[in-house]
């Protein structure tokens, strides 16, 4: 028997570095695509957006965004039927780093959960500036349709 557990831990080890190439490869696919929709829709010459971190996890991902000295998270869902393959479906700040608010957006509970550790690690990376800034956006706003309401900041 501890071969045979020796031998399905060598194949599964080696399933699972052939298959990385591929998750990391997915993972800046679902980055660049989530980059573009969030750019497409508020990206200005004179206000350039930048988009980082982004976290992806099963049909939803956050991404956080700054523009100038203000800034926020976007909450986006897999829609096949989405430009980039992404919705945005709404803005807000800190919320979007709690697994309570993610579930009343839609996200399931695992998944928010999820989404709610990866957010965390990936924001520990920032510098607390950017920080502070993806914190700045105070409410929650839907975003609906491809045209957001004017209100967001830019």
């Amino acid at each position: 028997m501890p071969l045979l557990n020796r031998r399905l831990m060598l194949i599964t080890t080696a399933l699972a570095g052939l298959c990385s190439p591929c998750l990391s490869a997915a993972a800046a696919d679902d980055t660049g695509a989530i980059t573009h929709v969030l750019k497409a829709q508020f990206d200005r010459p004179d206000a350039p957006l930048v988009v980082r971190p982004v976290v992806v996890h099963g049909t939803h991902a956050v991404a956080g965004w700054q523009q100038g000295r203000r800034g926020g998270r976007a909450l986006l869902q897999r829609d096949p039927h989405a430009h980039g393959g992404w919705a945005i479906t709404l803005c807000a700040g800190d919320g979007l780093r709690q697994a309570s608010v993610l579930q009343q957006a839609g996200v399931p509970q695992r998944d928010a959960q999820a989404l709610q550790a990866a957010v965390a690690q990936a924001e520990q990376r920032l510098p607390a500036v950017e920080r502070q800034r993806l914190s700045a956006f105070e409410g929650v706003m839907r975003v609906q349709g491809a045209h957001p309401p004017a209100s967001h900041p830019h």
